[in-house]
């Protein structure tokens, strides 16, 4: 009995030596990343915070188990001579359990942020019109020529200080069918955005990637704004139907969206209809890194 604690005494000490406050960091692998279950769980959450905190704890307590503890275990007993060690898996389960008391893994959630595809898709009031603002050259439809004050174009153009000129250019298209003067590249390219509509369901959708956690802050942070900057591709999208335009809206500024305003979407998990991806068939790189800054 007293070798027994005698060598307990020594693994604590063995421990507290090479593991001071018994906090391991899990090394992750380049390679390894949280699973698009995990993604869907979180992001789907009330809390998605404490759901990324919940499924690193788990995570960290099945690589425990099933390695964890006893690499642990090996590296203490390599401390130990023969006599210790047969003393030492003779009270495998006690020694394990001091192992479990003193030892806690965990993994680093920068190391675990991956990138998403995410699709910004705005509500400025349209929504309630079940997306139809936008109808403004779909001559088959109630709202042509009409420019909707709850138009989502609309608001992209007051982003743009381009109202007096947008309200200018869809008055000279529906005159003239054309455009017959240049009102610059932004007003030229939501009018073909317009134009080239195939459904009457859609909304200025912008495509961004954006990382796990950053797209956690926006989740949590409902009163603030996000910043894209000028180059996101963005333009008219119908997630209810599974149509939209081009989407090839030219931004002259960078864009600040209210995070109020903001329908989020992770492309690949179908939280609102269809995806982009599902409809366009876009590459990866269409989904770019142009958040600015997060208020």
């Amino acid at each position: 009995m007293d070798n027994l604690k005698y060598l307990i005494n020594k693994v604590k000490k063995i421990i507290k030596d090479v593991y001071g406050n018994g906090e391991i960091k899990i090394y992750v692998d380049y390679n390894e990343q949280l699973s698009d279950e995990h993604i869907e769980e979180i992001i789907k959450s009330k809390n998605p915070s404490e759901k990324l905190e919940e499924i690193l704890s788990d995570l960290a307590d099945y690589y425990a188990c099933d390695w964890g503890y006893y690499e642990v275990e090996k590296n203490i007993k390599d401390k130990l001579n023969e006599a210790e060690r047969v003393l030492f898996d003779e009270n495998s389960d006690i020694f394990l359990e001091l192992i479990q008391d003193n030892i806690c893994f965990y993994y680093s959630k920068s190391d675990l942020n991956r990138n998403l595809k995410v699709n910004i898709m705005i509500d400025c009031g349209n929504w309630k019109y079940d997306c139809t603002c936008d109808n403004i050259l779909v001559g088959h439809t109630d709202e042509y020529g009409i420019i909707h004050d709850k138009s989502s174009m609309l608001w992209l153009a007051k982003t743009q200080n381009k109202e007096d000129e947008f309200r200018q250019a869809c008055e000279d298209y529906i005159k003239n069918d054309e455009l017959t003067k240049d009102y610059g590249k932004f007003v030229k390219s939501a009018i073909e955005e317009l134009e080239e509509m195939t459904t009457i369901l859609n909304t200025i959708t912008f495509l961004v990637e954006i990382s796990l956690l950053d797209y956690i802050k926006i989740l949590e942070k409902r009163d603030g704004s996000v910043v894209l900057g000028k180059s996101t591709i963005c333009g008219l999208f119908d997630p209810f139907t599974g149509g939209g335009s081009i989407l090839g809206v030219e931004l002259e500024k960078d864009v600040e969206i209210p995070i109020k305003q903001a329908v989020l979407t992770t492309d690949g998990l179908n939280q609102v209809g269809y995806d982009v991806d599902q409809v366009y068939g876009l590459i990866r790189e269409c989904w770019k890194e142009t958040i600015i800054k997060i208020i």
